[in-house]
This record gives C-alpha cells, structure tokens and sequence, in this order.
C-alpha cells in the first residue's frame, strides 16, 4: 500500500499535463503519513473554503516540494495541486479600500 501511495504521490508531483491527472484521495492519516514519509512535506497552512472543505498546504523545505491537499467531513483527503520551487514569502497585505 504505502509503495502504490508514494508513486502515485510522485506521478502527481512529477510535470504531467493538468487534463491527464486526476485528483488521488485518501484517508486523511494515510495521505500526511505519506507526505512526511515520502517527501519530508510538513503542513505549513490551513483553512476551510466556502465548502466547509479544509485546505491545507504542505511544504519540505529542503528540497522545495509542495502539496495542496482538501479534506472532507469524511476524512477523505485528495490532492489537488503539487509541485517544486516553493518560496515562502512574507509580503504584506495592500492597504486602503478595494476598488
């Protein structure tokens, strides 16, 4: 189980056009396992969509990858979005009123 994980894990990691991935769900447990087993990924974020869906982020930042993972009442997570590069930023939030 945890080695068909991991490869699916890499294949979403991996550079592979949008259309042909498709999202991979687990048991919430079993998915962050994964994440620090097979990538030293560690949430870095957290917080809830209009879905009442948890968004979380995860992030090695020795190596840079990255994984975007939602979370429903189910405890049924799936990945959304993974890649390389991360940079973590500090930037500030513009002032004054929106237009």
């Amino acid at each position: 189980m945890k080695t068909f994980l991991a490869l699916t894990i890499a294949a979403v990691v991996g550079c592979t056009p949008a259309v042909a991935a498709q999202p991979q769900c687990y048991y919430h447990p079993h998915m962050i396992e994964s994440l620090a087993d097979n990538f030293a990924e560690g949430r870095t974020g957290i917080g809830l969509d209009s879905r009442c869906v948890v968004v979380e982020v995860y992030v090695a930042p020795e190596t840079g990858t990255w994984t975007v993972v939602i979370t429903g009442p189910d405890m049924n997570s799936c990945i959304v979005a993974a890649g390389t590069d991360w940079q973590a930023l500090t930037e500030q939030a513009p002032t004054g009123e929106p237009s």
